[in-house]
């Protein structure tokens, strides 16, 4: 994740796509490993567990946060009671719970399950195990949000730390670290730093072996929100590009919702520079798919079609911007800061 500044309706009004590039892009890839013991909750009850489980990480993946939320804390009362308070499914279901309630802002409770999650991996796999970066990773970004940069420092860091003993096995957890810490040191205005570990973080994804499209997209979009921030227009425009052509030929790349941010933060660029027919195309279709993934009264889609309707009337599309903007307006007076987002 990168530059957290609050709750998603605040930075809406704010950054909306270099927002969605913080927010999703840059959130540690899910351990979404069953670790089933032989023999332990086989029963009816161990397969509830695993078909919620199976229905949380769909439901995460969706954008459904709050019915992820829902299905999470059944699932975490069911590891409970079929593996005990110790085992790893139940940290399994402790992390998925603490994802949901921090993508709807309950943050107090998010860190709780975190450090449950985070406890239980380091006793039961080690210190220096990659399902133990996943969760720190998360607890960084949570500390990022909520302003304790020196904590979110120290969990990145340990991440990164973990590559030097795990060589290999740690590449893309390191990485995505890296991505983090370049995030928050430009919250920080410490560049240098920040423009460091965003090249360090891809060269490292560049040159990894296996299957890394999905998280060197991820470290190319964050790189090009930097860049964007700081109106390095061209540089941006090309470090999207190839993010947006890695995820169209991944096969199960990141979530749905990806193609939609880098095509709206492209729309951006390309009206900073005045070529606004690019701008109409990649904003109408990014306004597409988060009409598909959030529906079509989402605030964000209410920001973005208040930009859309922008680029119109640079195009001299007057009656076409009007309808656009009522829209925009219409969607944006019902606006609820306290509301969650993913209902």
């Amino acid at each position: 994740m990168l530059l957290y500044i609050g709750r998603e309706s605040v930075v809406y009004a704010l950054s909306p796509q270099v927002f969605w590039i913080q927010k999703l892009l840059g959130a540690a890839a899910l351990s979404i490993l069953l670790l089933l013991q032989p023999g332990v909750g086989c029963g009816e009850e161990g397969k509830s567990w695993n078909q919620i489980h199976e229905e949380t990480i769909e439901l995460l993946k969706r954008g459904k946060f709050l019915q992820a939320s829902k299905t999470a804390e059944k699932g975490l009362q069911i590891a409970e009671s079929v593996y005990g308070s110790e085992h790893l499914n139940v940290a399994i279901a402790l992390h998925e719970l603490g994802r949901a309630y921090h993508w709807l802002g309950r943050n107090r409770e998010a860190g709780l399950l975190y450090s449950r999650a985070l406890a239980i991996r380091e006793k039961t796999l080690g210190r220096d195990h990659p399902d133990v970066a996943s969760v720190l990773i998360n607890m960084g970004a949570l500390y990022s949000e909520t302003g304790k940069y020196d904590q979110a420092e120290g969990a990145y860091t340990r991440v990164v730390a973990m590559g030097s003993i795990l060589s290999g096995t740690m590449d893309l957890h390191v990485a995505d670290a890296l991505t983090s810490l370049g995030g928050l040191y430009a919250l920080q205005r410490r560049e240098k730093e920040a423009e460091d570990s965003y090249r360090q973080a891809i060269g490292m994804l560049e040159n990894a072996r296996g299957i890394v499209a999905p998280e060197l997209a991820r470290a190319l979009a964050n790189y090009g929100a930097f860049c964007q921030m700081r109106e390095r227009l061209q540089e941006a425009e090309q470090l999207y590009l190839r993010a947006l052509r890695i995820v169209e030929n991944t096969e199960g790349g990141p979530e749905d919702l990806f193609p939609g941010v880098i095509l709206g933060a492209l729309g951006d660029v390309y009206a900073a520079q005045g070529k606004y027919g690019e701008a109409e195309s990649f904003l109408k279709q990014s306004i597409e798919i988060s009409e598909k993934f959030f529906g079509s009264e989402d605030p964000g889609v209410g920001i973005t079609l208040q930009r859309y309707a922008k680029v119109l009337r640079k195009l001299q599309r007057e009656e076409e911007a009007k309808t656009v903007e009522a829209r925009a307006n219409r969607i944006l007076s019902k606006l609820d800061l306290s509301s969650p987002r993913g209902q």
